[in-house]
């Protein structure tokens, strides 16, 4: 007793004779310090409500200071929860302390990382900078557990007692606040997206005279707020106390048995285990799990229309359990699952399949590869798994990497797509594993080449096609580096190079001087393919172009001769100035200073570059879908589609691509499906020779059919997975198969199930006192299509019943790890879409009589009452679960808001909201909605109705974001009664009926015909039948009251010396209850009452034509309503409030009418004694008309070569004279005095304004040619070969179906929408 006092003073005097802070460590020397620890942990949500689970634990932590070591100990450890063993967090540590930081910290060999983080927490909290707190204020940087960090001091004098405030906020220190995986890859461009998760303490000491630490409190604090803080706010809050609970001279030193070295930062190695050491041990129980988890997913595919069960996370744990598995437990597990063929077990088996390849652990990429190399499994499952796992991979390794090298080296005998798909896989593999540095330079060198090798052995594009985009996915970075060779390579196929140039696509951003270097020379060469130098330019556009770049861009532009070229980078520049795409925000800017100068040309649309993107700023999410059309050189039609489709949020990217080039596919299928026709007469010959000898004759080459090139690239997060090519004789047995096909009769059921999870974002860190947390958004899409298919022989009905279900699951989540207690503690915040569509049809459809007859029953299980629809919810729960939320009501306690029931509509509709709290309103949410609809933060000028677009592509995003409140959902239904709908459409004719049994209710007949004055109209009128509409009158039911209208459709019969009319018309809609009805009257009128043609039109109608293609009719759609719902008001001015114009009880919309719109498929042509206008749209006068013989205008210079239209002066009245030379007839078109007369080989037919048809009018409706007079001004002729030929006396005119498009020849050019180049010289003259 003496000792220790004696002891006590000594250590007294020392601190009491310093006139200053002792230059000492932080505890005295040779002194044991028991302090008393309690730590309590708060964790869940505080807004938008508090929803908190706690739990605490408690210890006696000894400090003993000897010989310049810190030895530390914890005693008495428990927890409020249910303790486990935990033996090692008695194992003792030591730390040296200099300056009060840590320099030092080691532990016991066999301590685990659980244990250690803990201990690693405990020593930085005791570091205090002793030397520095005689100043009121101060900042230091104390390394620690998260590596160096800013720490900011407050200190204080009360009495003898110094008290210290130390803030430290982890988000800002220089090492990585936890360790972060998704399974999309990170959005790297500038743009608005904050990081919403924050760590902060705040650390309060108390110390006495002797500065010795009697007292601290600790506030840790870890917030989780997704979407710039605008949604919820997830939250850790741990509170721990040390009191010093007694001190005396060490008697009993704390020892380490076998220490060792240590680092004082965080231990963050858990992609294998975020427990850090609590993994299953059970694994047989782990199955069962599984397979429980497996039969629940199965068995929510039962789940009607309600409240109940909404928010689930079976596939979430489904996903969590296998990753526990090894090899073998996999193996094992199949073997169970395989076993039965029962519509359950099938279910099973597919989710089993769905789910291991996005487990992500090496086990299962073991599993994976296992099965395909034995061939257990082949086709679709194959490349379904391929596909899939390089995205879940979690820890991508050497090792990993070379065991999967067997993908490269798979059997011949398995399937080739199977192969192909195996080299993309692992390509991409390459780059999750060299990608963050997990492999060696040697290891991706050796695949460069390996790839490159295999390159230059293939000699198949299909080949070539693959071992590029498998070199592409490696994604390295200097790629065009290899690729040059290739681009620039003219020798090669301009095919592959284009595969090349897509392929090198990420150098636009990692080196926009080598994209200059490579691709300024092609786009500068006019002898370059189209499709390349169009390409070229897309890489110069979007590789961080600067101002020069754009400056010089657009003098080039000025003189480029190509109308297709022009219109790309036209499109391009525009989509670019107005684009709110992050990626393009730089050079966005820049454009939009040089757009005003760049005018609009043409009027083509087959090459372009059309961008809808949008940004929310305020929540930090945005997408982009990219259309890039390049037209063939030959057609002028689109052959290259190039689709993209990303969207961003949480600081990821997921980005879906698909990659088309498609020529001659129409010839190939026409070929190949159509060819059970009639081969050609010996006559038929001789008359298509005659017409090629004509050809010939007149120095015109017929034009050979092009060769079928189809190839199809799709990427996901610009890794290619999927790629394909079909040349023509690949092509014959995929069209071969097709035809088996479709001469069968069939009769199968359908289980097809589809499980994903579209976002995976998670990050492991720690709380204060060293305790795991996990931060998870995760997001689960699963769709279900269940039934039968059948048609038992031909002209029978093909019938399907199928059950359709889709669910999406957010789940937004923090939570922390007790190891005591072996729990997770946290809450999850849910947001879930689940709909149930089952549905019955019966079809009919005869191809040659234009029929089809549809038929939808009732649900084959349906009663009366039975619902389908959609369901919306969104709630917040604990985990573990408390009974502290109040109960959602059940489905029988629910009474819907809204509904009615209507035998018209053929089902009674409802809307219930239910489980909204803490004053939450589902209007709100509404509101939110109503965002992805508005203008603002949106490039949507590029797509007529990009707004529209935008709007429902974005809806994604806004339904994870909302609601802001609390719990609350909403339920869409709709109970089908014992009705039948029927649609029939046979020829021009729809009828639509409504049937119960026996009794039709009501009919919509709807009908499309050609008027007199050549005009399409389309005309449609609902009725009841007499007993319903006195049924009507009677009594209160909800009934379509009224549908009918007319809209007439501008014409391209209607001749070229006055405009078509616009489009124009009226229709009245009424429905609802008989004395309360809603009345809207809809009308489409031009804005002014008479449109004139430009003065040339009337003398010289090809210049006519070309300026009318720049014209536009102004029009106005006006809506006046009587008793609309006030919702209804709302929600289109909401939606649509930058377009509509509202007066009173009308509302009113303006457009644009092109004029030239019935042209647009077809081209025309136009021809005087002194002007000709081509198919595309361009003019010459370098010609003469002759009287003697004819100059060939148009004609089909393809291989079937169906026609010759020739025209002459007529030396009588210098009229032209027209011919058309056909394989089976001779027809000419002469102006006698003022009439146009038609003889048909020689005969004169009579020609009248109601026309006439050979053969007269039959069900096909095939026949050989139409004539007919218009208003005494014109004459028109259509012939079956797809043209129709207008003469005005002076004036031809020739409009040519598209099916034409680059196979005409003559005045009229070769119709590919390019008009750079047409024919310079006059065709020789010669007789027909």
């Amino acid at each position: 007793m003496h000792d220790r006092l004696g002891f006590i003073v000594a250590v007294v005097s020392c601190y009491l004779v310093q006139t200053s802070f002792c230059n000492r460590d932080l505890f005295p020397e040779g002194v044991q310090l028991g302090y008393r620890w309690r730590a309590t942990t708060h964790v869940g949500t505080v807004f938008p409500s508090e929803h908190l689970t706690n739990y605490s634990v408690e210890a006696y932590f000894l400090v003993q200071n000897d010989q310049n070591f810190t030895n530390f100990q914890i005693k008495e450890f428990k927890t409020s929860e249910n303790q486990q063993e935990f033996p090692w967090i008695t194992l003792p540590f030591r730390c040296v302390y200099r300056d009060g930081e840590v320099q030092k910290f080691e532990s016991e060999t066999g301590d685990v990382t659980g244990s250690l983080n803990i201990k690693r927490a405990l020593a930085t909290m005791f570091q205090l900078k002793l030397d520095s707190l005689r100043r009121p204020s101060f900042a230091a940087e104390e390394a620690g557990v998260y590596g160096k960090c800013n720490v900011q001091y407050l200190v204080t004098k009360s009495n003898n007692n110094t008290n210290v405030k130390k803030i430290i906020n982890f988000s800002a220190c220089d090492s990585k606040l936890g360790q972060q995986w998704s399974n999309t890859p990170a959005f790297t461009c500038p743009s608005s997206y904050q990081d919403g998760s924050m760590s902060h303490s705040v650390r309060n000491y108390n110390l006495d005279e002797m500065n010795v630490i009697r007292y601290l409190n600790i506030i840790g604090t870890v917030e989780f707020q997704p979407f710039q803080a605008l949604a919820e706010s997830h939250h850790i809050f741990v509170n721990q106390t040390f009191e010093l609970d007694d001190i005396f001279p060490i008697g009993e030193p704390i020892a380490l048995v076998a220490k060792s070295d240590d680092s004082i930062e965080y231990d963050f190695n858990h992609y294998e285990d975020p427990t850090m050491g609590f993994k299953p041990s059970n694994k047989s129980l782990l199955l069962e799990e599984i397979l429980d988890a497996l039969s629940q997913l199965t068995e929510s595919l039962s789940w009607e229309i309600g409240t109940t069960n909404l928010d689930n996370q079976t596939e979430f744990r489904a996903l969590e359990l296998m990753w526990w598995l090894d090899t073998s437990d996999w193996i094992t597990l199949y073997d169970t699952i395989k076993i039965g063929t029962s519509y359950s077990q099938e279910t099973i088996q597919h989710f089993f399949w769905d789910l291991v390849p996005q487990v992500g652990s090496a086990s299962s990429v073991e599993f994976i590869r296992e099965l395909i190399k034995t061939q257990k499994i082949t086709s679709f499952l194959a490349t379904g798994l391929l596909i899939t796992f390089p995205y879940h991979v979690r820890y991508p390794n050497e090792k990993l990497l070379k065991e999967s090298e067997i993908l490269l080296y798979l059997d011949r005998d398995i399937e080739n797509e199977v192969r192909k798909v195996a080299i993309l896989s692992f390509a991409s593999l390459i780059h999750k594993t060299c990608g963050k540095g997990m492999c060696s330079d040697d290891t991706q060198n050796k695949y460069i080449k390996l790839f490159l090798d295999k390159f230059i052995e293939s000699t198949s594009h299909s080949r070539q096609m693959l071992f590029i985009e498998a070199f592409s996915n490696m994604k390295i970075d200097n790629i065009l580096d290899f690729l040059q060779p290739i681009i620039t390579d003219h020798n090669r196929s301009r095919h592959i190079r284009l595969v090349a140039i897509w392929a090198a696509k990420s150098a636009t951003t990692a080196h926009p001087e080598k994209v200059a270097e490579v691709f300024w020379p092609i786009l500068t060469n006019h002898s370059e393919p189209m499709e390349i130098r169009t390409s070229a330019l897309n890489m110069l556009m979007m590789s961080q172009p600067t101002v020069s770049r754009f400056l010089t861009l657009y003098w080039f532009m000025q003189a480029e001769p190509s109308q297709q070229i022009y219109n790309f980078y036209y499109t391009t520049i525009n989509s670019m100035a107005n684009s709110k795409y992050p990626c393009y925000d730089k050079y966005s800017k820049i454009a939009a200073q040089i757009v005003r100068f760049v005018q609009h040309k043409w009027h083509h649309w087959a090459t372009g570059n059309y961008l809808l993107d949008y940004e929310d700023p305020m929540r930090g999410y945005g997408g982009i879908v990219q259309t890039i059309l390049m037209a063939n050189q030959r057609t002028g039609f689109p052959s290259v589609l190039r689709l993209t489709a990303e969207q961003h949020s949480f600081g990821t990217s997921s980005e879906f691509q698909i990659h088309l080039k498609f020529e001659g596919l129409a010839d190939s299928l026409k070929r190949e499906l159509f060819n059970t026709m009639a081969k050609p007469s010996v006559e038929m010959t001789d008359a298509l020779k005659h017409i090629q000898d004509v050809l010939e004759k007149a120095k015109f080459t017929i034009r050979e059919d092009e060769d079928l090139h189809f190839e199809t690239i799709i990427k996901i997060n610009e890794q290619t997975i999927y790629c394909h090519h079909l040349n023509q004789t690949t092509f014959k047995s995929f069209a071969l198969v097709l035809k088996r096909l479709s001469s069968l009769y069939f009769q199968f059921s359908l289980n097809y199930q589809r499980l994903s999870f579209p976002l995976r974002f998670q990050r492991t860190h720690f709380t204060d006192f060293g305790t795991p947390i996990l931060l998870q958004f995760r997001t689960a899409s699963l769709l279900s299509l269940r039934g039968s298919i059948k048609q038992t022989e031909s002209g029978k009905s093909r019938d399907a019943e199928l059950d359709f279900r889709y669910s999406l699951d957010t789940v937004t989540s923090l939570k922390t790890f007790n190891p005591l207690s072996s729990t997770w503690r946290g809450a999850d915040r849910f947001r879930c879409i689940h709909a149930r569509i089952p549905f019955s049809t019966e079809i009919i459809t005869h191809f040659f009589r234009s029929y089809i007859k549809a038929s939808a029953y009732r649900y084959k299980n349906f009663v009366d009452g039975s619902k389908l629809g959609i369901v919306w919810h969104s709630a917040t729960k604990l985990v573990p679960p408390e009974n502290t939320l109040p109960a959602v009501k059940k489905d029988e306690l629910l009474t819907d808001d809204w509904a009615f029931e209507s035998r018209d509509l053929g089902a009674k509709i409802a809307t219930t909201v239910f489980d909204c709290q803490d004053e939450g309103k589902f209007s709100n949410s509404l509101i939110i909605i109503k965002e992805a609809f508005q203008i603002s933060n949106k490039n949507y000028q590029a797509i007529p109705g990009g707004v529209a677009l935008l709007g429902i592509y974005s809806l994604a995003n806004y339904f994870t974001f909302i609601p802001p409140e609390d719990s609350c959902g909403l339920v869409l239904s709709l109970s089908p009664l014992q009705v039948v709908p029927v649609f029939v459409q046979e020829g021009n004719t729809i009828h639509i009926t409504m049937n119960h049994y026996d009794q039709t209710l009501w009919g919509l007949i709807a009908h499309y015909a050609r008027i007199a004055d050549g005009n399409q109209e389309i005309s449609f009128k609902l009725s009841h039948s007499n007993r319903e509409r006195n049924i009507t009158i009677t009594n209160g039911y909800w009934r379509l009251l009224r549908f009918e209208g007319s809209f007439i459709l501008p014409s391209r019969k209607s001749g070229a010396l006055h405009p078509p009319p616009p489009l124009h018309g009226q229709a009245t809609v009424s429905w609802g209850y008989h004395d309360s009805a809603t009345t809207m009257l809809v009308s489409i009128k031009p804005e002014n009452a008479r449109e004139e043609w430009p003065e040339q039109c009337v003398i010289d109608s090809p210049t006519c034509l070309q300026t009318a293609s720049d014209i536009s009719t102004s029009q106005i759609i006006s809506l006046q309503f009587v008793n609309l719902p006030s919702w209804m008001i709302i929600t289109m001015h909401s939606l649509f409030s930058d377009f509509v114009m509202d007066e009173g009880n009308m509302t009113t919309v303006k457009f644009t009418f092109p004029t030239k719109l019935p042209w647009t498929t077809r081209g025309i042509c136009a021809v005087n004694s002194v002007t000709a206008l081509s198919l595309d749209n361009s003019t010459t006068h370098n010609f003469k008309l002759n009287q003697d013989c004819y100059t060939i205008a148009l004609a089909d210079c393809s291989s079937l070569s169906r026609f010759i239209v020739g025209i002459k002066m007529n030396t009588i009245n210098s009229t032209l004279s027209v011919r058309i030379l056909t394989q089976n007839s001779v027809m000419d078109m002469v102006q006698e005095n003022s009439d146009i007369k038609i003889y048909i080989n020689g005969t004169e037919i009579e020609v009248t304004a109601t026309g006439i048809q050979y053969p007269p009018k039959n069900k096909d409706d095939i026949f050989i040619y139409r004539a007919k007079k218009w208003d005494e001004e014109m004459t028109d002729l259509e012939i079956n070969s797809g043209i129709t030929v207008q003469h005005y006396g002076h004036t031809v005119i020739m409009l040519v179906e598209s099916k034409l498009r680059g196979f005409t020849c003559g005045l009229c050019g070769n119709f590919n929408s390019e008009n750079s180049d047409e024919l310079n010289e006059t065709p020789k003259c010669v007789q027909l």
